[in-house]
């Protein structure tokens, strides 16, 4: 069976680690960017352990070149080969790993097509991550993705493209994306780990303490809205600060679907305009609350905020 492991594995701020990351995609979230770069570095053998060890395949990573060839990565740091244009550093690194294509093509899939006629040394570190990104397209056979933030990437990149490319991947290869945002991991979805003081834990309940807590809705009509939503029976709570966001409801219950066929009820009933709806996600905090065990309402509310008059 393909499958990353770590094994007793030490390095920078990190272990000891004991994992194993098989075929499908893999989330793992977590608040020192030091830590979660570590993490992808030795998965995708930029980086050898200082104990233990990180094998694919059963094969050392770190120690063989042939398997790194293989290893579609996006670090946190990237650098570059060198060359007199993007376009030609991006080339090289197409040609060093046997893999036809135009650099062009892949820079325009990443959104990155300004970036061909600059000069790679004078990139920030977000535009040499975008081009890795591109390399990383190229190689459509990988059977290992280790990517840092990919929904961090420049804005050029639509998070459409990232979430297609790692869904898809992860249907037959190993998919491991570190993230220090909570709303991009319930974005990309699959199976969830936290990274905590060094050391990976799964997340709660499966998934459940990052599953959508409810619907942030924006309205016009949000006071008139809020009053209408605290009377259906499928919502559990209404919350709504006139003050700070006088144009947004934030409405909860235990099924996000439920909640929006009740929103569609109270908007067609009320003849209310509906600006957007975006599902809600718990703080990282609220996280680690309900992971010590601490699931009270109390600790997952709003400050300063108020429920709706009736």
């Amino acid at each position: 069976m393909t499958a990353l492991t770590f094994t007793g594995t030490v390095a920078g701020g990190l272990g000891p680690i004991e994992a194993t990351f098989e075929p499908g995609l893999h989330v793992v979230l977590g608040a020192s960017l030091p830590d979660l770069a570590c993490l992808v570095e030795l998965a995708a053998g930029a980086r050898a352990p200082r104990r233990g060890r990180v094998r694919f395949d059963g094969v050392d990573v770190h120690r063989s070149p042939s398997s790194r060839k293989r290893i579609a990565a996006v670090l946190a740091d990237e650098e570059l080969l060198p060359g007199r244009s993007v376009r030609e550093a991006l080339a090289h690194a197409l040609a060093l790993r046997g893999i036809p294509g135009s650099a062009d093509a892949l820079l325009e899939e990443a959104g990155a097509s300004a970036l061909a006629p600059r000069d790679p040394t004078r990139l920030d570190g977000r535009e040499r991550r975008l081009v890795a990104f591109a390399l990383a397209l190229a190689l459509r056979d990988a059977p290992l993705l280790a990517l840092a933030d990919p929904l961090g990437l420049a804005p050029s990149v639509a998070h459409d493209v990232v979430l297609e490319h790692c869904r898809a991947r992860a249907e037959h290869a190993v998919v491991l994306v570190t993230t220090p945002s909570l709303a991009d991991a319930v974005r990309l979805g699959g199976d969830c780990r936290f990274l905590e003081r060094g050391r990976l834990a799964p997340a709660a309940n499966g998934t459940a303490a990052i599953a959508p807590q409810g619907l942030v809705v924006r309205s016009e009509a949000a006071r008139r809205l809020a009053s209408l939503l605290a009377e259906d029976s499928s919502v559990h709570s209404v919350v709504f600060d006139e003050q700070r966001t006088p144009r947004e409801v934030v409405v909860r219950g235990d099924d996000v679907e439920a909640l929006a066929r009740a929103l569609a009820r109270v908007a067609a009933t009320g003849e209310l305009a509906i600006e957007s709806v975006t599902l809600e996600t718990p703080t990282l905090e609220s996280v680690l609350l309900t992971r010590a065990g601490f699931t009270h309402p109390s600790f997952h509310a709003r400050p300063t905020s108020t429920r709706a008059p009736a």
